[in-house]
């Protein structure tokens, strides 16, 4: 439910202000939707357990079997939450995260939009 409200709030802004409407739809639906993907496949350490994935058809959380990434810890005492950030658990998390992202990054490089080239010829 999220998700398409934000597709179609972007589409209708992009609309008006006669953006390139195309792509900032597409790009706020890839990122949207693959900031939920990430949060699915991450170990979840507080309740509730993982995410309302398919809001608001549905009011349970999903959590993947399969933990690809790391939990972010985090203090819940205002004078330490910054401080808390900072550990080698959160490096790790944060290590393994660009580890596995990596490889889609490059793809998605590579085989991203196809950019025009200008010929030299007149």
């Amino acid at each position: 439910g999220a998700l398409a409200s934000v597709v179609a709030a972007v589409y209708l802004v992009s609309k008006v202000t006669r953006g390139n409407w195309h792509w900032w739809t597409l790009a706020a639906g890839v990122g949207y939707a693959s900031h939920l993907l990430l949060d699915f496949f991450t170990v979840d350490t507080r309740l509730p357990y993982g995410i309302p994935l398919f809001w608001p058809l549905s009011h349970g959380y999903y959590l993947s079997p399969l933990a690809l990434f790391l939990d972010v810890q985090r203090s819940a005492d205002p004078a330490r939450f910054w401080q808390s950030l900072f550990s080698l658990h959160n490096l790790n998390a944060a290590a393994l995260e660009v580890l596995i992202l990596t490889v889609p990054f490059l793809i998605a490089l590579r085989w991203g939009p196809v950019r025009r080239q200008r010929s030299g010829s007149s």
